[in-house]
């Protein structure tokens, strides 16, 4: 027994804007708010980027950006170089 009451471990501790699914739809809703103004051409612009390019073409970008130049992930796993 780990001592956590039943229920207490299904509920959501996050609320829903907090998961990127919550956060895009409140992107969406924003967008939909500001129709035609600068935020709605903005977000129109990066979905459809996001739309276009295949994900086999964005993947080896991302991990370029974000592993090799700014260094903040692992370029190829989170156990990467660990002995077992």
């Amino acid at each position: 027994m780990t001592g956590i009451v039943r229920g207490e471990h299904e509920a959501n501790p996050h609320p829903p804007f907090s998961h990127p699914a919550g956060r895009v739809a409140g992107f969406g809703i924003a967008a939909a708010v500001r129709r035609g103004r600068w935020l709605d051409q903005m977000l129109s612009v990066v979905s459809l980027f996001g739309l276009s390019v295949p994900g086999l073409a964005l993947g080896p970008v991302l991990i370029l950006v974000f592993s090799i130049l700014l260094g903040w992930l692992p370029v190829s796993g989170a156990n990467a170089g660990a002995t077992r």
